[in-house]
């Protein structure tokens, strides 16, 4: 597939890396969390409402946060805006990944304004997810072998299993 970075070779290390996946289709949150642990992810949490996301985020950090904004897509985008305002400094910068079915140029616009680092149209392929997710650590393939980096994602993505 043209432009994905991934190698079919290739494994990685994101057991350590925690994820909070927030959409309120519980099957395609299924197929999400398939998918991530195909990658290797282990730490899941699964809301299918954004309300029980805000709460879950008040108490607990994730590396990687997927999120369907729609139908109230003005809600999802203040999650987003919320948890990046709340991110200490200098921490390990979260990976947020809107993941949709509608990607008005208004709403890519108003997503990365929040923070969001990619948006990606569902459906999506296992290697579309996690191409975004490499580019979002700004991990490219080639850099693999270099000195991992405390952020579990980076470390990760910068490690590649043998």
């Amino acid at each position: 597939m043209p432009g994905l970075c991934i190698e079919t070779d290739q494994s990685f290390n994101f057991g350590d890396a925690s994820v909070l996946i927030v959409d309120e289709n519980a099957g395609f949150m299924d197929i999400a969390t398939q998918m991530l642990s195909g990658f290797g992810f282990r730490k899941f949490h699964r809301c299918n409402r954004l309300s029980e996301s805000k709460t879950f985020a008040q108490s607990h950090e994730a590396d990687l946060i997927l999120v369907d904004p729609f139908p109230r897509a003005d809600d999802g985008l203040t999650l987003i805006q919320d948890l990046r305002a709340r991110q200490a400094p200098g921490s390990p910068p979260r990976v947020v990944i809107i993941m949709t079915g509608h990607t008005p140029r208004d709403l890519i616009q108003k997503a990365r304004e929040v923070g969001a680092d990619y948006v990606v149209a569902k459906p999506f392929s296992p290697a579309t997810l996690l191409d975004r997710i490499l580019w979002s650590t700004g991990t490219p393939m080639d850099s693999a072998s270099e000195t991992a980096l405390p952020d579990p994602l980076k470390a990760a993505a910068s490690a590649p299993l043998q």
